[in-house]
């Protein structure tokens, strides 16, 4: 069984281990200079770029493929994303699912919209 969620999940460090909870994660655009949301962001770096910039940082969530890849061999994979209302992440994890589920017919995958996004993600 593997437990997947988007990076807006707010877990801390022990939690994420504790579970081995992958994140996937969502990507956020400042001027032409985009930041993946993963273990590599450089938080200082991303915020003088904000704050450099005149118009706001976008975000875009992760690709199906991103999911497809963080579900690897599973036989079984849970996905919390943060709620549809606020991102495409969960319909991206669904497009996921049915890839994924064509290539695999023995695996499940449910997707769990979280109807929230940060510390929500993981009640």
């Amino acid at each position: 069984m593997k437990i997947v969620a988007d990076s807006s999940c707010d877990l801390t460090a022990e939690l994420k281990k504790e579970l081995d909870v992958t994140l996937v994660p969502l990507t956020i655009r400042v001027g032409e200079k985009n930041f993946r949301d993963d273990e590599t962001l450089n938080l200082d770096e991303m915020m003088r770029a904000i704050k450099a910039h005149d118009k706001a940082a976008q975000s875009a969530c992760p690709s199906p493929q991103d999911f497809i890849d963080a579900f690897g061999e599973a036989k079984s994979v849970f996905v919390v994303t943060m709620t549809a209302a606020l991102s495409g992440t969960y319909n991206s994890a669904m497009k996921a699912k049915e890839l994924f589920q064509e290539e695999t017919e023995t695996s499940f995958v449910h997707i769990f919209n979280s109807k929230g996004s940060s510390v929500k993600e993981k009640l």
